[in-house]
């Protein structure tokens, strides 16, 4: 798991730094907390991917700081669960801009009043998970 997070940190490692840090990550936007994530992976083969991960949550719902907590958290480990389920290591990641054309795979993560839905999309279709939020914070 360590290893794991070092490689996704490891797009954290930039020259420049500073602007990194200082790059808004949440943005609101029509009333609701907006964020967009692009990761580069490259695998010991040389093979490619790229991955798009989205957030919305109306503003009325949670902090920006639950937002931004439960998104980090959801978007890691849907990552790390994609490659575990296909018994893949975990590949060098990089974090982009923008995207290079089309994602390989999408992660839409909408967040409402009542619970959170994941939509996991690739080339072998759509996948969607809902959750409520009694669910996921039940002791």
């Amino acid at each position: 798991m360590l290893v794991a997070l070092i490689s996704i940190s490891s797009s954290f490692a930039q020259k420049d730094f500073s602007a990194r840090l200082k790059k808004e990550i949440v943005k609101i936007e029509a009333g609701k907390y907006v964020s967009n994530d692009y990761q580069f992976l490259k695998f010991s083969n040389g093979n490619t991917m790229q991955i798009k991960v989205s957030a919305t949550c109306p503003v009325e719902v949670m902090t920006r700081d639950n937002f931004i907590n439960i998104y980090s958290t959801v978007s890691t480990m849907m990552i790390l669960a994609t490659f575990s389920e296909a018994g893949v290591e975990i590949p060098d990641m990089k974090e982009l801009d923008e995207l290079i054309g089309d994602p390989d795979i999408t992660y839409n993560i909408v967040m409402a009043k009542n619970g959170m839905q994941i939509q996991v999309i690739t080339a072998q279709g759509k996948e969607n998970v809902t959750m409520k939020w009694d669910d996921l914070f039940e002791e």
